[in-house]
């Protein structure tokens, strides 16, 4: 017969299968030997979340008119060394 598993025991342990099944100890030991199906499902996880969060991105990012129709009001300044304005550059709107 095959041994049982080689997590610790403990008086907690014997009266909750559940302490010695998810316990720090064997969480550990079981990443260290990951199976298939342990890895398959991280990355299916993953997978996943990285989708639903690009996916609730999409109602906050603009659309592609409205970023063609965005104009700074801030000029571009040319200042020379001792701070004075020497040239001011405006967008013109030739729309």
């Amino acid at each position: 017969m095959a041994a049982a598993a080689s997590f610790p025991t403990s008086r907690l342990a014997a009266i909750d299968p559940f302490v010695t099944r998810f316990s720090a100890v064997a969480l550990i030991g079981r990443l260290r030997r990951p199976s298939w199906r342990g890895a398959a499902w991280t990355f299916l996880f993953l997978l996943l979340l990285g989708l639903g969060l690009a996916l609730s991105q999409i109602p906050r990012t603009p659309d592609v008119a409205e970023l063609a129709r965005v104009r700074t009001e801030a000029p571009s300044r040319v200042l020379s060394a001792d701070g004075k304005e020497l040239a001011a550059f405006r967008r013109v709107n030739r729309d």
